[in-house]
């Protein structure tokens, strides 16, 4: 989870291998030409799931991947996610933000559904 991708734009992906990844990161973590440091997946085991929510005028926003679960009867893995957005009353730095939350899950050959859920409002006090 971040505040700053250089993708930019809103997004839901399903990255699968050590190459998807390696070009996947390389687009998004990007900073002043040098790319940060590969986070390590298990690949044999598991796969990540990605969502970006684009730009945003403030800091005080974020994206959290708040459940994924497996549903046997459809065959489907629900990845569920929320904007969390700043309280009205709170002071907004006008920085650019583009939050982004990266999750790795167990491998499965279930359907990867992608379930954006109503924003909520931070807490002044988080």
């Amino acid at each position: 989870m971040g505040s700053f991708s250089e993708l930019g734009e809103t997004g839901e992906w399903v990255i699968r291998s050590k190459d998807e990844w390696k070009n996947f990161w390389a687009e998004h973590a990007t900073e002043h030409k040098k790319i940060r440091p590969l986070p390590k997946v298990e690949w044999d085991k598991e796969f990540v799931v990605c969502v970006t929510i684009g730009e945003r005028k403030s800091g005080l926003y974020s994206v959290e991947i708040i459940d994924v679960e497996s549903d046997p009867v459809t065959k489907k893995l629900i990845v569920s996610y929320q904007e969390i957005q700043p309280p009205r009353e709170s002071f907004r730095l006008e920085i650019d933000a583009r939050p982004y939350h990266f999750v790795a899950v167990p491998d499965t050959d279930f359907e990867i559904v992608f379930d954006q859920k109503s924003p909520r409002v931070r807490s002044l006090f988080w």
